[in-house]
């Protein structure tokens, strides 16, 4: 849970990075770029734990889905999301990220078996509430239909590809798997920005290639290696439960930093939220409590 929780944290800082570039880049080549680079940046990793995975056992069936994963959760994932990002803001694009917990719950349920009991649903249910409230609190909430469907059909995206690397990374390894797909990922997008005519790099300042790097190596790299070996220890729905911090964490960085006090509103949804990560994370916990007591069968 540590893991996933320094990832929220790292992925919490995306939305505003990306604002600041949008004026030296088109946001389908930050996205394919960031992607590619942190692939890169992550292929030595590949290479020496790739040495301890049994090959043999990895079939033609395994890299297609590796494929079609890595298309799905990071090809339209990205670009999707940094097209949005053109026309929503950027604090109402994270809120509506977070809600990939609502998603990924039933899929890890229908494909992965996965057992939730009704504290760990009311939790994510009460989550989700929570995000809502934070969503519809802001002035700019509804500032264009389209982005919100395009974050949307992102969230939808993103949250099978977390779902169905988990066998993958089962059978081969997090660190391996991560890797391959991050890079597979940011390849995979250059026939989409050739079909929008978005340039696969342009010159640009030393700011512009810091604010890159940070977002190729450590929101990318380093992000996506500590979700999917938080995944590994975890439920896909329990760890991913802490997705609804990532609107939390970027208001207290916005009233730390920017000096922007959150509203009342905000501080009621932010105290729901927490409540309801608390009831996903403990949820064993909660029951056994309630069992003890004789008010839980």
């Amino acid at each position: 849970m540590l893991f996933i929780g320094g990832t929220v944290f790292l992925w919490s800082m995306i939305e505003v990075i990306t604002k600041l570039m949008h004026s030296a880049l088109p946001p389908l080549t930050i996205a394919y770029l960031r992607f590619l680079l942190g692939g890169i940046f992550l292929l030595p990793v590949a290479f020496f734990f790739g040495r301890k995975v049994k090959w043999a056992a990895v079939g033609w069936r395994d890299w297609t889905a590796l494929f079609l994963v890595s298309f799905l959760g990071i090809s339209c994932t990205f670009s999707l999301f940094h097209i949005a990002l053109y026309w929503i803001d950027a604090s109402s694009t994270a809120t509506l990220i977070a809600m990939v917990p609502l998603f990924v719950t039933p899929l890890s349920i229908v494909f992965l078996n996965e057992k939730v009991g009704v504290i760990g649903i009311s939790g994510i249910l009460m989550g989700g509430a929570g995000i809502l409230l934070i969503y519809f609190s802001e002035e700019s909430a509804i500032t264009s239909v389209y982005a919100i469907c395009l974050v949307l059909i992102a969230v939808s995206c993103f949250s099978i590809y977390a779902v169905l690397m988990k066998p993958l990374n089962r059978k081969m390894d997090p660190k391996v798997t991560t890797s391959i797909s991050l890079f597979l990922g940011g390849v995979m997008m250059i026939p989409i920005l050739i079909f929008d005519g978005s340039p696969l790099i342009r010159p640009m300042g030393l700011s512009t290639w810091c604010l890159l790097l940070f977002l190729s190596f450590v929101t990318v790299g380093v992000a996506y290696l500590l979700y999917f070996m938080g995944l590994e220890r975890v439920r896909v729905s329990t760890g991913n439960s802490l997705m609804y911090l990532k609107p939390l964490i970027a208001t207290g960085l916005a009233w730390v930093i920017l000096k922007e006090v959150p509203s009342i509103m905000r501080v009621v949804a932010i105290l729901l939220v927490s409540i309801s990560v608390f009831l996903v994370v403990r949820e064993k916990w909660i029951a056994g409590r309630f069992k003890q007591r004789g008010k839980f069968d």
